[in-house]
């Protein structure tokens, strides 16, 4: 059995690029989006995240722009 059966996924998560489909929104996660939409919003000049190798940055700015994309009515 491969962890796609054990786990019951339907996709595989560990690619190339992370999966939004499998985004985990931790604690920590969530603050620093809701900090860099804050950013973005309130028109500053500049954040910044920083951090090791495998700690969801590149997640975390897929996740804002799909929060900052032109919603479907």
């Amino acid at each position: 059995m491969n962890y796609l059966q054990y786990f019951r996924l339907r996709a595989e998560p560990f690619g190339h690029a992370p999966a939004q489909e499998a985004y985990y929104a931790s604690a920590a996660h969530t603050r620093v989006v809701d900090r860099l939409l804050w950013a973005v919003e309130g028109m500053r000049g500049l954040a910044v995240v920083s951090g090791h190798v495998g700690y969801g940055k590149t997640s975390i700015a897929r996740r804002l722009m799909s929060l900052l994309a032109p919603k479907d009515y």
